[in-house]
């Protein structure tokens, strides 16, 4: 949990996003020298949020 906290993130959705109430919503930020860093950025800080996900799933399932 440590780790998805330190994630640069807000809930700040695109305009016209809709989202159900109570839907979980994350925004990640990236700041760096070019795109595609900021890319490669987003892509971990996604990954990392979605097996943080993925393993929450598993403790449930067990």
């Amino acid at each position: 949990m440590e780790l998805i906290l330190r994630e640069k993130g807000a809930d700040i959705p695109f305009q016209g996003t809709v989202v159900e109430p109570d839907g979980p919503l994350t925004s990640l930020f990236a700041c760096t020298s070019t795109r595609e860093k900021a890319i490669i950025s987003l892509e971990k800080g996604a990954n990392r949020i979605r097996a943080f996900i993925e393993n929450q799933l598993k403790r449930e399932d067990t």
